[in-house]
């Protein structure tokens, strides 16, 4: 495999794509917001869909819409849209979706959170 030179979200993005993602939903903030734009391009090429949202709780109600309808199914944010995703979160617990969430900062080292969401048979 041939070496590629990208930006960390770039790189997070990729690597989702290639772990099966096909769905994306996020709103645009920073840092974070080259993922929302690498995947909207990448997700054509893949077969997947990538929708820009009008807020946070959007992006994470439509990942557990999709998550839930057996997609594996991404969304981003930053320090301040992590805290509006939370209002999304109590569904999730009482569905038979998996998530796992980071929190990002801007800093030295790029990073990105990410919350993915997969619809599960058991455990």
């Amino acid at each position: 495999m041939a070496k590629v030179l990208m930006k960390g979200n770039e790189a997070l993005a990729e690597s989702c794509l290639r772990a099966g993602c096909r769905f994306f939903s996020g709103y645009p903030i920073t840092p974070q917001t080259e993922i929302l734009e690498y995947l909207c391009w990448r997700m054509d090429e893949v077969g997947g869909d990538c929708v820009q949202t009008e807020s946070e709780l959007a992006g994470v109600n439509m990942l557990l819409g999709a998550a839930a309808g057996g997609m594996r199914a991404l969304t981003t944010t930053a320090g301040p849209g992590f805290s509006l995703k939370q209002r999304g979160s109590p569904p999730c617990a009482a569905a038979p979706c998996r998530r796992l969430s980071w929190m990002c900062r801007e800093s030295a080292v790029p990073s990105a959170t990410s919350s993915w969401g997969r619809a599960t048979t058991g455990s």
